[in-house]
């Protein structure tokens, strides 16, 4: 007989979790409460227009690195079951000649369920941008964020 192991997914199971950036240096966690699942169990995330960015990274536990002129990353939002917000940083790409960037999301612990994850590309213009200090719109700063239900299999580009 052939047998099937189950096995449980991280998984955001709310379309449209991630609000738009907006102003301030916080994570719009927009609409209903955010439903997740965690290694096959359920979790939920509270609505907060205004929800704190964590000083740091989740998956290094070092503060978040600044992207300099002309540079594009990634940050992975997420969540735990408990409900509780992470964010990780993915490597800092320098822009082509195309004002473009192949840009990769941090790895996702495994304890974590990936919310969607925020695009910040800068101008020649910026000395320095860091997530949670400085704001979205700030000048020279472009930011996008993109829901998702799963990690994506490509790279991302800025």
């Amino acid at each position: 007989m052939n047998t099937a192991e189950a096995r449980g997914i991280n998984q955001n199971l709310t379309p449209g979790a991630l609000g738009a950036t907006g102003t301030n240096a916080t994570i719009n966690l927009a609409g209903n409460p955010t439903q997740i699942v965690v290694g096959g169990r359920h979790g939920s995330v509270a609505q907060s227009a205004t929800e704190a960015v964590p000083a740091t990274d989740a998956v290094s536990g070092a503060a978040f690195l600044a992207l300099g002129a002309s540079q594009a990353c990634v940050f992975a939002i997420m969540a735990n079951v408990d409900g509780d917000v992470a964010v990780a940083q993915g490597p800092i790409e320098d822009l082509t000649a195309d004002g473009d960037a192949a840009c990769r999301l941090p790895p996702i612990p495994n304890d974590h369920a990936l919310i969607g994850y925020t695009t910040v590309k800068t101008t020649s213009a910026v000395t320095s941008w860091t997530i949670g200090s400085d704001n979205w719109d700030a000048t020279g700063v472009t930011s996008v964020n993109v829901n998702v239900n799963t990690p994506p299999t490509r790279p991302v580009i800025v």
